[in-house]
């Protein structure tokens, strides 16, 4: 009898445990998945898109969990190379070096469809010849000089008159209020630009792509580890297809994705008119002219690459491989 009861008890727990264990694995199938995305930088509304995906519950309705973070010291593409993310922003700039050392990632989707970076200046000039002899902020960052001077070269300046100084800028309206400051620098239409127009400050923007075809290159991009990509492709697919719609959605809707950006990032709302006005500047320019959002046009994409290898940009050590870098593969069918 002593056995029999025994016997009941033990079958009891071997139920109770392999219920536990089913259980379990029920709630693991459930979970969402996990996915770390790299900022390049502070939020701002290039990554307005990303955190309305967030918001809204693209992510979550595709069965994701999005956390964001900030690069390392090493940049985004070494971070998501490594695992320490499974997607990032990046620019194709960085794709040259990526290929060089045989980092292990791709771009997967352009966020902004044409380039819309450039020179500003200080005040109203009427060309590029205006720059010679003034002093141009340098970021430092490998490929930039060999850009800039390219440039300027054809915008008819005399580069050799123009001097580079270390970038110090931390705030781009005291800068261009400051006659001993930088004359010029590199910067971003939907950012800096939209600053100093907001404030009523005089500037000129000279958009590289206006100007010269080859420069037309994606900057910035949603890049990928490239093994996560291979072994997770239905997650992968379902980040872009979220992410697309996070970005559509602020298309049709900025004054409510700039919201959106500024519930998400509190401190963002300390300068609300330019996240607004920043907002209606690149609503035309996030998909612009392409047939979907996120879209990499591979002649485009090739012939940067071409222009740098021609002007033998410091770091590369040859031709990129046409097509190099990048896949329209994940984005929505």
């Amino acid at each position: 009898m002593k056995l029999k009861k025994l016997l009941c008890i033990l079958l009891i727990a071997v139920l109770t445990a392999a219920s536990v264990i089913a259980l379990t694995a029920c709630k693991d199938d459930d979970a969402p998945e996990k996915i770390t995305f790299v900022l390049d930088w502070a939020p701002n509304t290039n990554h307005v898109g990303l955190y309305v995906a967030k918001n809204l519950g693209y992510y979550a309705e595709e069965g994701l969990e999005v956390t964001f973070i900030q690069p390392g010291t090493t940049g985004c593409s070494a971070d998501v190379s490594t695992g320490v993310g499974q997607f990032g922003i990046d620019f194709q700039e960085q794709m040259i070096y990526n290929e060089q050392s045989s980092v292990n990632v791709t771009a997967v989707a352009a966020v902004i469809q044409h380039n819309t970076s450039g020179i500003l200046a200080k005040g109203k000039i009427d060309s590029l010849v205006a720059l010679n002899g003034k002093k141009y902020a340098s970021w430092g960052l490998q490929g930039e000089e060999a850009i800039v001077r390219y440039f300027l070269q054809e915008g008819g300046a005399d580069i050799n008159t123009v001097e580079f100084i270390p970038n110090t800028v931390e705030n781009i309206v005291a800068e261009f209020t400051n006659t001993a400051g930088a004359d010029c620098l590199w910067s971003y239409l939907g950012w800096d630009v939209t600053k100093l127009n907001t404030e009523g400050i005089a500037n000129t923007f000279f958009r590289m792509s206006d100007y010269i075809d080859a420069l037309d290159y994606y900057t910035p991009v949603i890049i990928a580890n490239n093994d996560y990509l291979n072994d997770n492709a239905e997650y992968a697919r379902k980040f872009i297809k979220a992410t697309a719609r996070g970005y559509e959605y602020a298309i049709a809707n900025p004054r409510e994705a700039a919201d959106i950006l500024m519930e998400e990032n509190p401190e963002l709302a300390v300068d609300s008119e330019l996240i607004y006005a920043s907002m209606e500047v690149l609503k035309g320019e996030y998909k612009s002219d392409a047939p979907q959002w996120g879209y990499i046009d591979q002649a485009r994409w090739d012939a940067f690459f071409d222009l740098m290898w021609e002007l033998r940009t410091e770091g590369m050590t040859g031709p990129i491989t046409d097509g190099y870098g990048f896949t329209n593969a994940f984005l929505p069918a």
